[in-house]
């Protein structure tokens, strides 16, 4: 018996492992035509499930990208930098941060176009209530918002926070709206941009931040270039749709794939070119933008979004950009700060009650945000909406903050020399007091302050391009202050 069973014990290990004796292959036939026949079934399936666009399958996406020197040399310069991108742009220029179609806190009646600029940026998720409204009727955004201006539909919001992407799949992102959490897959975005027809949109991206690894970066660049594959065949096959793409250029700030990237979509049918600052690395990040802008042609705009300060933003017009966004403007604002061209002073009676060495700046600006925060949490308890404000990349310097109690008895403007409406006609004090009561007037009158410094910023920087001078000698004025 022992042995009966040793011998039916070596049976079925010869037949569970036939690799084992090469002599004998105990498979049949059938059994093996079958498994074949099953295999290639599921390979031609898995071909149907993932298309493979034809951006992806350029054979320069494994080779290393090799910068010119000379184009490189040539970003910022005045040659490339004054340009008119037909008769809605001219470069270099800010545009302006809108919340449905609106500067927040202020109305049009408030502010002039020659401070806003010519062109408006529009989140998707401030507008993707009105999708079938805009999709029923044969009305455009420009016609919903009653605005002479051009619009920039974005899908991702430049003040909201990038804890969203986690939920970002293969084929939709993840946004903030009335209803919650939403998934936006690429063809109801574009339906979107069918039916709205803004004059220029951002494809749908998958940006990460730069802290993510490598694989998920690799991830979101083969999603986002699929996406824009998508895009451009949507725009072939639809001759009614006059809107522009911009491309955004994935990597998450990583220099190899940026790179990789921007080469595979420098000869693509794209109006221009965009890179989320929420992408980019905290620190030391415009090596890779200058590497990356040599890369791309000169002839077509390049957008930066989502500058933190006023130093990112001479910095990426300095770098190569055309535009760049004013959504800083508005994060500063709500939190009580204005921005200034010199030094403030404090008057005599208002010195004496705080002689510290920092004491017209105010606290430190991550007391500022908490504050803010704890405030903004009394008020929305249960929306459940993404935190807004965070303490990265914000700056104090060139800037005061006038919820301190040393402006409590300032009864001189925010900056003598500034024309704007808020200097002529209220002072520190009552902004002061403002802030400190929570008073809507408050940020409204600090944003309209806030967006002529820009716009003298943008002016300051056209003639020193003109007189060509870099925009070194801008950067130093800031951090003078």
């Amino acid at each position: 018996r022992i042995q009966i069973l040793f011998e039916f014990y070596r049976i079925m290990m010869l037949v569970g492992s036939p690799e084992k004796n090469p002599k004998k292959n105990l498979k049949r036939k059938d059994v093996e035509i079958e498994e074949a026949s099953i295999s290639k079934k599921h390979k031609s399936e898995q071909k149907d499930k993932k298309p493979n666009p034809t951006i992806l399958i350029n054979p320069k996406l494994e080779e290393e990208i090799i910068i010119d020197e000379k184009k490189k040399a040539a970003l910022g310069t005045q040659c490339h930098l004054l340009q008119s991108f037909g008769s809605q742009l001219s470069s270099p220029d800010c545009v302006s941060f809108t919340r449905c179609g609106q500067v927040p806190h202020i109305t049009p009646d408030l502010v002039s176009p020659a401070i806003t600029g010519t062109l408006q940026i529009v989140t998707l998720q401030s507008v993707i209530g009105a999708s079938k409204v805009l999709k029923s009727s044969d009305i455009t955004l420009s016609t919903y918002f009653n605005s002479s201006k051009a619009n920039l539909m974005t899908p991702y919001d430049s003040l909201g926070c990038l804890d969203l992407t986690t939920f970002n799949d293969q084929q939709t992102i993840s946004i903030w709206c009335r209803e919650g959490r939403r998934k936006i897959p690429n063809k109801e975005y574009l339906e979107f941009i069918a039916a709205a027809q803004p004059e220029f949109f951002v494809c749908l991206s998958d940006v990460v931040p730069s802290t993510v690894s490598k694989k998920r970066a690799d991830k979101a660049c083969h999603r986002t270039l699929s996406w824009i594959s998508e895009t451009l065949t949507f725009l072939k096959q639809n001759c009614a749709v006059t809107s522009k793409p911009l491309a955004v250029i994935p990597g998450s700030g990583h220099r190899q794939l940026m790179l990789k990237s921007a080469n595979l979509l420098k000869d693509q049918d794209v109006y221009g070119f965009v890179v989320e600052r929420a992408s980019l690395p905290e620190h030391d990040w415009t090596s890779v933008v200058k590497d990356v802008l040599s890369i791309l042609p000169f002839d077509k705009p390049k957008f930066f979004l989502g500058a933190r300060n006023q130093f990112e933003f001479v910095t990426a017009i300095d770098c190569g950009f055309h535009f760049a966004d004013s959504s800083f403007v508005t994060r500063y604002s709500e939190i009580g700060r204005a921005f200034l061209t010199k030094p403030v002073e404090v008057s005599a009676a208002t010195s004496s009650q705080n002689t510290s060495k920092n004491a017209r700046f105010g606290p430190s600006l991550k007391e500022a945000i908490l504050d803010n925060q704890k405030q903004d949490t009394k008020k929305k308890k249960d929306t459940g909406r993404v935190q807004i404000f965070t303490d990265e990349g914000l700056s104090v310097q060139g800037t005061i903050d006038l919820k301190n109690m040393c402006y409590q008895q300032d009864f001189g403007p925010i900056e003598t020399d500034c024309s704007c409406f808020s200097c002529r006609r209220h002072t520190r004090g009552y902004i002061n007091h403002l802030l400190l009561t929570n008073e809507l007037l408050g940020p409204t009158l600090l944003q309209l302050h806030n967006l002529g410094y820009l716009r003298r910023l943008v002016e300051e920087i056209i003639t020193n391009l003109k007189s060509a001078c870099s925009l070194n000698k801008v950067l130093e004025q800031l951090k003078a202050l």
